[in-house]
């Protein structure tokens, strides 16, 4: 074999072996864009179809606030009538001992009178 020969043959080989590198460099540039463009499209279209979920999820949690508020504002309500209707059954036990205690002291009052 010639020189020239055996440089061909050399030159074709390192030829095959960049080619081979570079179309697996390729092959790994393009696999990555491609999962990259799958992805953001599968993403765009999970986004999509998931859209009514999170409006019915907002709406939900804002049906919860609204519904706190409204059991807080209920508490609070009930809190002050059960303070008023212990404050009026207070006042009126104090008022029946006062009773009580004016009959007690007076024993006159009420006191049964026999007639003969």
């Amino acid at each position: 074999m010639t020189n020239h020969e055996l440089l061909t043959a050399i030159s074709d080989m390192m030829d095959e072996k960049l080619d081979k590198k570079l179309d697996e460099k390729l092959d790994r540039i393009l696999d990555d864009k491609l999962d990259r463009i799958l992805d953001t499209k599968l993403d765009a279209k999970f986004d999509e179809k998931l859209a009514p979920v999170h409006l019915k999820l907002d709406g939900l949690e804002n049906r919860m606030d609204g519904l706190e508020v409204q059991i807080k504002t209920t508490e609070k309500v009930l809190c002050n009538e059960i303070r008023q209707s212990e404050h009026l059954v207070l006042s009126e036990v104090e008022r029946v001992h006062m009773i009580l205690d004016k009959h007690m002291k007076d024993t006159e009052l009420h006191a049964a009178r026999h007639t003969a």
